[in-house]
């Protein structure tokens, strides 16, 4: 999909700042819309847009169905990027930033021209290393320089042993219990 939001590979976060500034302004949008029950045959629906988008989204002619109407995927795109825009500017002005913004002017990159998605980056570098395998390895090896530059400290690195200490000796009590059924111990376990 053009505006997905998805783990980031050229991240070494998984995500950078303009995709969180758009899932943000995403989620106010969401947040101000109308919300009615959703009923067994729009959930088929949803399933429907979502299997076109995954197969199909950086097609030219890929289409959505809303409310029994059929729209192609780049217009149905802009009218909610469209839609998002006064969102970005109060955004903006309530945070003293220009985040997002800019946010939105990348997904609208990527309505204009599918070729700036993450995906069209992924095909063509996967393509360039040789294949997934070699891509990835190659993404990984950029992202331990970025995990190298960041030491824990003494205190943050204990607390975070004394946290697996207390996990493994939680799971191992968990695992010794026979006298519980499998749901609690799956209720207790998580």
């Amino acid at each position: 999909m053009l505006f997905r939001s998805d783990v980031n590979p050229y991240s070494a976060i998984g995500i950078n700042e303009d995709t969180a500034g758009f899932l943000e302004v995403v989620a106010l949008y969401c947040l101000l819309q109308d919300s009615p029950d959703l009923w067994d045959e729009e959930q088929d629906v949803i399933e429907q847009n979502q299997t076109e988008v995954v197969n199909r989204g950086r097609a030219s002619n890929a289409k959505i169905i809303e409310a029994g109407a059929e729209y192609p995927l780049l217009e149905w795109l802009q009218q909610h990027l469209n839609a998002m825009q006064p969102l970005a500017t109060l955004l903006n002005q309530s945070y003293s930033t220009d985040l997002y913004r800019q946010a939105l002017n990348v997904m609208q990159t990527r309505i204009d021209d599918v070729d700036e998605t993450l995906s069209a980056q992924v095909i063509a570098d996967t393509m360039e290393q040789g294949g997934t395998w070699s891509f990835g390895s190659y993404m990984a090896n950029q992202h331990i320089e970025s995990y190298e530059q960041h030491v824990l400290s003494p205190e943050t690195l204990a607390y975070f042993e004394g946290l697996t200490q207390t996990s493994l000796a939680e799971q191992q009590q968990l695992e010794q219990d026979t006298s519980i059924s499998f749901e609690d111990y799956l209720s207790k376990f998580r």
